[in-house]
């Protein structure tokens, strides 16, 4: 255990005690030193302004027994403690935390939970290294365009982090990242109005068509990060098609919802068309990109063949009793249907076929 005496106004620095310790000095050992200690500097001529110390237990134990013995004092004399440090021999002494080390310990508890804090608003505020991430992963792609360029994998997924470096805590609450991340919520307000375009509707039906592992979510069990690095050049394409703007996590809910929704629209369509007996067809709800993803994930639905015959019947009197009929067979499960290889009829008047 070393203390130091530093300068504030000069640069000068001096060790001026130390102790071997066997299994490091007790709180109440810390204390009695520093009060020892300060009392002599003060002798000898120096004002001690402050303490510095990192955030160890027997550290934080000491300073608030100096808090407290402090605290005793002054309700001892019947006086109010206006002192936001500890006194020594009559003198106010204001206990700091190692900045440094402050950086890491706030980072570190953001890896672990929330914090609720009110600035500049009335309603409460919540800051998540959740942000972080998302700022981090909409940053990421081409280096020239970067804003973080000094943020990496390490700085930001705790599982890659080196816990004990300070400079890349130092590195992530920097101004730089501060004003990024403040831009971003500027435009995110802006973005939330801004609906996903048909381009990048049709960037990701690309991605499932051109992407076998991507499409049923079965990358290489040898590269756990395959997955993940899929969905970050995606996201990376899609936020530079034009559209709005979102994080990986953000664009995979956007798809799924999607999906969901045009699977439960064909199941509306095929229930209608049961409910009037297969005779005649509803008008076509599905969009042209809605069709390609349900056939890209292994649904089939059919409403009617363009620039072919009228099937065999030779006028329009026979178009009127004799609806035409597909059959489709789908190695997925067709929307209504239970099991794999099912058949479903689909009624069509030839009226609704161009020839």
């Amino acid at each position: 255990m070393v203390f130091m005496a530093r300068g504030l106004k000069q640069k000068w620095k001096q060790p001026i005690a130390y102790f071997f310790t066997s299994a490091g000095m007790s709180a109440a050992d810390i204390a009695r030193n520093v009060k020892n200690i300060i009392g002599e500097l003060q002798r000898v001529g120096l004002n001690v302004i402050a303490t510095v110390c990192d955030q160890s237990t027997s550290n934080c134990s000491a300073v608030n027994m100096l808090l407290q013995e402090t605290k005793r004092k002054h309700l001892i004399k019947g006086k109010e403690n206006r002192m936001l440090g500890f006194s020594v021999d009559g003198e106010e002494v204001i206990p700091l935390f190692d900045v440094p080390h402050m950086l890491k310990g706030i980072r570190n508890n953001l890896l672990e939970r929330d914090a609720k804090f009110n600035w500049k608003e009335p309603v409460e505020q919540i800051a998540s290294w959740r942000d972080i991430i998302t700022a981090y992963e909409l940053d990421t792609g081409d280096f020239d365009t970067r804003m973080m360029c000094k943020l990496t994998d390490q700085h930001v997924y705790p599982e890659k982090m080196k816990k004990m470096k300070v400079k890349l805590a130092a590195q992530v609450f920097s101004q730089r990242v501060s004003s990024t991340m403040r831009g971003l919520i500027k435009f995110e307000k802006r973005n939330r109005k801004a609906k996903t375009t048909q381009q990048q509707f049709q960037l990701f039906l690309n991605e499932l068509r051109e992407n076998p592992h991507f499409r049923e979510n079965k990358f290489n069990a040898g590269e756990p990060t395959a997955s993940k690095t899929a969905w970050c050049n995606l996201t990376s394409k899609l936020n530079a098609s034009g559209g709005p703007v979102k994080d990986v996590t953000a664009w995979k809910k956007t798809f799924s919802d999607w999906k969901s929704a045009v699977r439960k629209r064909a199941r509306i369509l095929q229930n209608s068309m049961k409910e009037t007996g297969n005779v005649g067809a509803p008008e076509k709800p599905l969009t042209d990109l809605e069709e390609m993803l349900l056939d890209l994930t292994g649904k089939v639905v059919v409403y009617g063949l363009n620039n072919v015959p009228d099937i065999g019947w030779e006028n329009k009197e026979n178009e009127k009793t004799k609806p035409a009929v597909l059959v489709v067979t789908s190695a997925e499960p067709i929307p209504g249907t239970t099991g794999k290889g099912k058949s479903c009829l689909y009624h069509i008047p030839s009226s609704t076929l161009t020839s």
